[in-house]
């Protein structure tokens, strides 16, 4: 029920209802051209003019209901009330053109298969189809355009002063957050990081001296840490979670609390501050294996606990978007390169790490594939969602990747023995299933433009001169991996978070009265 609420909203029932009248006027004005011209062009005699005017209003009265149903049917398919509402004008015009021909095509079928006595006037079709486009898509042209002169803000309740270059970054320590604070930094974003420091301090220790930079020390599972950074922040970049595979499937009820319970919290406590802006790192993962390329629209398949713990957030934080609370997801991308506080237990990082120091390297079933983003560009991608004009991103499910990078492991391990020529690799065939999944990213280009910047074996390339460098000692040492964390964290922060979810909410609505948090 509350997933219908959140699909059936009032301004979409009022764009449906929009578009079954300008259906109607586009079908009327159709039959009213080819009327007149058969009327007054062609010369009809009077008793033939009353006759045919009879013809068209019963073919108007007679065939609108199946019209009107039919288009709304192709609009819906094709996104008018959900995907296209955030569209560039170019693309939503091209969205209009193929959605109202199909309609069109579809509708003259229809009434050509169903007549029986007197054919359905041909001459109507093209002229349905030119009426179609005028109406349809012509008052949403107009409406963007006059959208661009006059920028209608939602009217809001409180906060209204909310500094959307004020970014709270949920676990800025870690491999991906370590890199996003200093981009934010150098962009001019004003950033506060809420951590546990579970792997230290070191990841951006030389930021605590900047002055638009601010650390808190604390766990995002519990409320009270959670209501302190989330004070006087006007965006939020929720990073924090326990990630990859094997990390979550060390404990599954650490899983779920981390990754699902605590989002669910923060969201709450966002909204609560009237905060606009939440991105949220989900994963690729989510579509599970498939052969076929996936884009954002794709069946989900989740089949580990990581991705079903990331689903879950997403349909949640999505769940409760309105005028104000704008989540916007991204679906990262497998993450490699080189980053201030390193692992090596992402796929390309490991390999290459072998190949350096081992001098050999294995790849297993490398006919799979899979999509690849480097971790600076994760960042930059975080930082254009961050820029990108609310309405187009708002609400919104992003792949974050490039389509340029979707490999086989097999190319992955091409392309470190081509940085690594020395290294020896062993391909192995198991009687494993293959498990396949390549991602489409022409979302995140066309709406946002970006296109990631940094290629496989740039990023394989950053990693070997690091090690031979002697930035890393141990690349097999627990402090990169991320299931060795997920062990230590379960010894070390094993505390109760106040007693469950309902307890979560309790806390944050109390301390929501107060808005002044102590330090």
């Amino acid at each position: 029920m509350k997933r219908l609420r959140g699909i059936v909203t009032p301004g979409r029932v009022l764009r449906v209802a929009a578009d079954a009248v300008l259906l109607n006027a586009a079908f009327a004005a159709a039959l009213g051209i080819r009327f007149l011209g058969l009327a007054f062009i062609g010369g009809k005699p009077a008793d033939d003019f009353l006759v045919m005017w009879d013809r068209y209003l019963d073919l108007y009265l007679g065939r609108a209901p199946m019209l009107t149903l039919e288009g709304l049917v192709i609009f819906a398919l094709a996104g008018f009330y959900t995907r296209t509402l955030g569209y560039q004008t170019r693309y939503k015009a091209l969205v209009i053109l193929n959605a109202v021909t199909i309609f069109v095509l579809l509708f003259a079928a229809s009434m050509f298969a169903m007549e029986r006595s007197a054919a359905f006037p041909r001459a109507v079709v093209p002229l349905l189809w030119v009426t179609a486009l005028l109406f349809v898509g012509g008052t949403r042209l107009i409406k963007d355009a006059l959208s661009k002169v006059v920028e209608v803000r939602p009217v809001r309740t409180a906060n209204t002063q909310v500094d959307e270059g004020k970014v709270l970054v949920v676990g800025g320590c870690g491999y991906v957050g370590s890199v996003l604070c200093r981009d934010l930094l150098a962009e001019g974003f004003k950033v506060r990081v809420l951590d546990n420091l579970m792997f230290g301090i070191q990841p951006i220790e030389d930021l605590l001296k900047h002055p638009n930079f601010e650390l808190l020390e604390g766990d995002f599972r519990h409320v009270e840490s959670v209501v302190r950074a989330l004070y006087g922040m006007g965006s939020v970049v929720h990073l924090g979670a326990l990630v990859g595979d094997p990390a979550c499937n060390v404990d599954a009820d650490l899983t779920k609390e981390t990754n699902f319970t605590a989002t669910r919290m923060i969201r709450e406590v966002a909204r609560g501050y009237q905060i606009r802006r939440f991105l949220f790192a989900s994963t690729s993962a989510v579509y599970g294996h498939q052969d076929d390329y996936l884009d954002e629209n794709s069946k989900v398949n989740p089949l580990s606990a990581y991705a079903r713990s990331k689903l879950d957030a997403e349909q949640a934080l999505l769940a409760l978007r309105d005028e104000i609370f704008q989540p916007t997801i991204l679906r990262l991308a497998t993450i490699f390169g080189w980053s201030y506080r390193p692992r090596f237990d992402l796929v390309v990082n490991l390999v290459t790490a072998m190949a350096v120091v081992e001098e050999q390297f294995k790849i297993i079933n490398g006919q799979q594939w899979r999509p690849f983003i480097h971790v600076r560009d994760v960042s930059r991608a975080t930082i254009a969602l961050l820029r990108a004009p609310l309405p187009v991103v708002g609400g919104e499910v992003f792949n974050v990747g490039d389509n340029d990078l979707n490999h086989t492991l097999h190319e992955v391990g091409a392309a470190v023995q081509r940085v690594v020529p020395a290294a020896r690799c062993l391909e192995l065939t198991t009687d494993d299933e293959i498990r396949n999944y390549r991602v489409r990213f022409d979302k995140l280009h066309r709406l946002v433009g970006f296109r990631c910047q940094t290629t496989l074996e740039d990023g394989i390339r950053e990693i070997v001169e690091q090690i031979r460098a002697g930035g890393i000692a141990n690349f097999r040492d627990e402090k990169y991996s991320n299931v060795e964390y997920t062990k230590r964290l379960l010894e070390e922060l094993a505390t109760p978070t106040r007693g469950g979810e309902p307890r979560l909410l309790e806390w944050a609505e109390a301390h929501l009265r107060d808005p002044h948090p102590s330090n």
